[in-house]
């Protein structure tokens, strides 16, 4: 059972880190209208001690654990109450 759970958390990691790393940055590249060789700098810059390009790629997985967590509040807040 416990091999499920982190097998499924590692997928979702590796998804969100994907997303982060190959979709984000050109979609908000051409959100924000710049060129195009600013996106080759941002992936130079992944490879630099910067935490900006770093925050972008696990922006997706942060927003994700985070809706996670607010609908796990809601359940057991709601589950709770028709316990009482």
């Amino acid at each position: 059972m416990r091999s499920k759970v982190v097998a499924r958390e590692w997928l979702y990691f590796l998804v969100c880190v994907f997303f982060g790393i190959s979709i984000l940055p050109p979609v908000l590249n051409h959100i924000l209208g710049g060129p195009n060789d600013k996106i080759s700098d941002f992936y130079k810059a992944l490879v630099e001690p910067d935490l900006v390009p770093w925050a972008i790629v696990l922006a997706p997985y942060i927003g994700f654990q985070l809706v996670r967590s607010v609908i796990w509040a809601i359940r057991t807040l709601r589950a709770e109450g028709t316990g009482n």
